[in-house]
Parts: C-alpha cells; sequence; structure tokens
C-alpha cells in the first residue's frame, strides 16, 4: 500500500504544481500516460491523453490556480487486476465541489506509468453553468505538504466545468 500512496502525494505535488515539469517527472514515469475521461454525455469516454511528463504537465498548466484536489478514500488495490490501483478525489474550486476516480498503475520505481482521471457526473445544479449565488472564486485553501496527502489532502487542479473547456479534467 504505501507505494500506492507514496505515488498518490507525488501525484498531488505535480497537480499542485501547475506545470512544474520537475514535479511532474517525480511523479510520472518517463514512458507516462494519463487519460482524462469525460463526464456526462462522455462518460466513460477518453476525451485527452497526455503522454509523458511535458504532455502532463502541459495539462497541469492550464489549471487554474485557485482549484483544489483531496485524496477522500484510497488508495486500494483495483478489485481483480493486481498490480492497479485506485482512489476517490474531490475536486473544488470556490463553491463547486464534486468528486472522481483516479485509476492507476506504477513503473517498478513506484512512478505513474498510467493513471486514469474519471470525474463523477457534474451535480446537478451545475449543469447548466453557473448557479445563481455561486462563485468559482476566491483562491482556494493554502496546499498541505506532502506528508499530509492520503488524508483528506487539499489539491487543486483541473476542476470539472472550470476550464470552459470540454467536458471533465
Amino acid at each position: 500500500m504505501q507505494p500506492a500512496q507514496d505515488a498518490l502525494d507525488r501525484w498531488l505535488r505535480a497537480l499542485h504544481g501547475f506545470g512544474d515539469l520537475a514535479l511532474v517527472q517525480a511523479a510520472v514515469a518517463a514512458q507516462g500516460q494519463v487519460d482524462r475521461f469525460g463526464w456526462d454525455a462522455s462518460r466513460g469516454l477518453v476525451v485527452e491523453r497526455f503522454q509523458g511528463p511535458a504532455q502532463v504537465a502541459a495539462w497541469c498548466a492550464r489549471t487554474p490556480r485557485n482549484v483544489t484536489f483531496a485524496v477522500v478514500d484510497g488508495p486500494r488495490p483495483e478489485d481483480g487486476a493486481p498490480g492497479d490501483w485506485q482512489a476517490r478525489y474531490e475536486v473544488r474550486i470556490g463553491d463547486y465541489r464534486n468528486q472522481g476516480t483516479w485509476r492507476f498503475r506504477l513503473d517498478a520505481e513506484g512512478r505513474i506509468l498510467h493513471l486514469e482521471h474519471q470525474p463523477d457526473d457534474l451535480p446537478l445544479d451545475w449543469r447548466d453553468g453557473l448557479p445563481a449565488g455561486k462563485s468559482l472564486g476566491p483562491p482556494g485553501p493554502p496546499r498541505p505538504h506532502a506528508a499530509d496527502a492520503g488524508h483528506a489532502h487539499a489539491h487543486g487542479h483541473h476542476a470539472e466545468g472550470a476550464h470552459g473547456e470540454g467536458d471533465g479534467d
């Protein structure tokens, strides 16, 4: 379990690095791949694929700076898939909250070889845009240190619906 937890800690640091290539390289293997799935009508479909740390870092760089992520459950082994892991995450940006699942496999050095970023469907009140009285600001809470990872960690990035770009982050 510890290698998977360590990998999530590095992943959270990379996400909060907003494109810092060194942080992404510490988290993602040189041949690593991240698949971003959609939500709602695109649920279950890969809507973007990032190959290698440079592409993953570019994805992280487009994240609004007030987005935070937290691991809310896991990591735990994926049922029936030796070596595969999953963790539930929460994404926050202002009044927006949602969750999703990260499914991942590690290389021999404990870095992410493959990660599926699978957001849950948008909350009903957010499906038609920004609800009345809701905000996507101010900046999110301070990001905790890696030692806090695995326990309701704040982690910012890719808020579903926050980019104004297609489906899911």
